[in-house]
């Protein structure tokens, strides 16, 4: 078998779409886990441009009342809609020089189940991971910023606005490590803004730079028992066992405070010229437990049930398709160089439908 044949196959069984069709790459792989996948897991859609009418910002409890008097109507936002117009992602590859070698090399020994699935390694890893990826960015975009910003060549620039109720942005001048700062304070003020909305603080995701500052402030230190300040004499004077405050001694203080614990995603993605992280510097995402499920379709066609999303990440039809979902091609080229072209694109957005769920804390300065 040809390397030609070989590509022809694997099209018509279907193998091209399988990748990019399987549920589970969406929560990236073992060694470079996707978290946002978690709270905004993907979800086919079949119209690219609708209204999500499923968009809540608060419940109102009953009102008692007789047995035969008529129902209460309560005037206010119980459920609202937003508009989702998805976008279009794209990116191509090719495959060529010693990995394409090694392919004729596998083909003359007859080994054509090898070939394959060096093809379907570099088409996962090099096509249909990079779009999950963007779809990553996509969401802690929208989770940090409150804004979708959608950028490519020919000096396309999209910004599509999040929900943000008042409160659920928090700005603060001064970076965690200085002395006028009292992380925990920060914290718990906005865990507060999510439980005078009825969410209970469930997750608190942030890079490790943030504990990392919070070890060395002096507040954080009080707080954790790692030093004490004893003003006796009228000089103050620091006892204890000095040093940088552990993350666990950090949890500790947290859930001691009725908080939940931090969380460290360094998740990072790569561009031509960077490598740049999923949450941006100094920013703390705090999330609330909502009642929302999603179902995941898993690898033996069983259904596991996501608990506590804040919405999806739509996938809808992509250009020239007739069904949601991500478009994986490879074409075989035997002009100079020989080489496997690929390329993939989507038509995808994250649709927020719990926009009071959340809180973010950003900063503007990072310290030392």
């Amino acid at each position: 078998m040809d390397l030609g044949t070989l590509i022809a196959r694997m099209r018509q069984g279907q193998t091209l779409k399988r990748i990019g069709r399987r549920p589970l790459a969406q929560f990236g792989t073992q060694t470079r886990p996707l978290i946002g996948a978690t709270i905004l897991p993907e979800r086919p859609v079949r119209e690219n441009a609708f209204r999500d009418e499923g968009v809540r910002y608060r419940t109102f409890v009953a009102n008692a009342g007789t047995r035969y008097s008529p129902v209460q109507l309560k005037e206010g936002a119980l459920v609202g809609s937003v508009l989702v117009e998805l976008g279009e992602s794209d990116i191509g590859s090719e495959l060529t020089s010693r990995e394409y070698d090694v392919l004729i090399e596998l083909l003359g020994n007859n080994a054509s189940m090898d070939a394959e699935a060096q093809i379907i390694n570099f088409l996962d890893i090099t096509i249909n991971q990079a779009l999950i990826q963007y779809n990553e960015m996509q969401r802690w975009m929208g989770l940090v910023r409150r804004m979708i910003e959608r950028r490519g060549d020919n000096a396309y620039v999209e910004d599509i606005p999040v929900i943000t109720p008042a409160g659920h942005m928090i700005y603060a001048l001064l970076p965690w490590d200085h002395e006028d700062v009292d992380p925990f304070d920060d914290i718990g003020a906005a865990c507060q803004v999510l439980r005078d909305k009825g969410f209970e603080p469930e997750e608190i995701w942030t890079r490790s730079q943030v504990p990392t500052l919070m070890s060395k402030n002096p507040n954080v230190k009080t707080r954790t028992g790692r030093i004490t300040i004893v003003g006796g004499g009228g000089v103050p004077t620091i006892q204890g066992l000095g040093g940088r405050v552990t993350l666990d001694e950090i949890n500790a203080q947290l859930q001691a405070d009725n908080n939940p614990p931090l969380q460290v995603y360094d998740g990072r993605y790569n561009t031509e010229d960077a490598s740049i992280p999923y949450i941006e510097d100094g920013a703390v995402v705090i999330i609330g437990r909502t009642d929302r499920r999603e179902e995941i379709l898993l690898d033996n066609n069983e259904i596991e049930l996501l608990e506590g999303t804040l919405g999806y990440l739509a996938v809808g039809r992509a250009a020239g398709q007739s069904d949601p979902g991500r478009v994986i091609q490879a074409e075989h080229k035997t002009n100079k160089p020989p080489r496997i072209e690929a390329e993939g694109w989507q038509t995808s957005g994250p649709v927020f439908q719990e926009p009071e769920a959340w809180v973010t804390i950003r900063r503007t300065h990072l310290g030392a």
